[in-house]
């Protein structure tokens, strides 16, 4: 094990500029946990700082981009699961983004949880084509249940 430990040490720099504990290796895949991207788009810095700080203590790196919102450019991020706010101030709606991202032969496959305030959101999955929802102010055990679960 403590080979396997050295080589994961020497391979990646994450694990050399200590952005993972030896604890994390035991039992773990490395090359997957290390390449899974969570996007998030969403106007409010609070609920960016809080979801960065969940995903990045949940062994992900976080992406937010604002802007360049169309299939190919978030294809070109690679991420693995992405989270839409559904009211997005001076952008199209969340649902608008999801649909074309789930119409995109290049990212039609890669999951999306949206993400609302709206207590009358039943139709929002639906109308989205997203893969789940996450209803806000969300409880961080939801949030890192779907983080498991991607």
């Amino acid at each position: 094990m403590k080979n396997h430990i050295n080589q994961i040490k020497s391979k990646y720099p994450a694990y050399r500029k200590g952005h993972i504990e030896d604890d994390a290796l035991k039992g773990k895949d490395m090359p997957n946990s290390i390449a899974k991207k969570i996007l998030v788009i969403d106007y409010n810095e609070a609920i960016l700082d809080v979801m960065k700080m969940i995903i990045t203590d949940a062994g992900y790196t976080f992406i937010s981009p604002m802007s360049d919102l169309i299939p190919e450019k978030i294809f070109d991020l690679h991420p693995d699961l992405i989270f839409i706010e559904d009211q997005l101030y001076n952008l199209p709606q969340g649902r608008k983004i999801s649909k074309s991202l789930k119409r995109s032969a290049l990212t039609f496959s890669i999951p999306i949880v949206m993400m609302t305030t709206s207590i009358e959101s039943k139709d929002l999955i639906s109308e989205s084509e997203a893969d789940t929802l996450l209803l806000k102010p969300f409880d961080i055990n939801n949030l890192e249940a779907i983080l498991h679960c991607s």
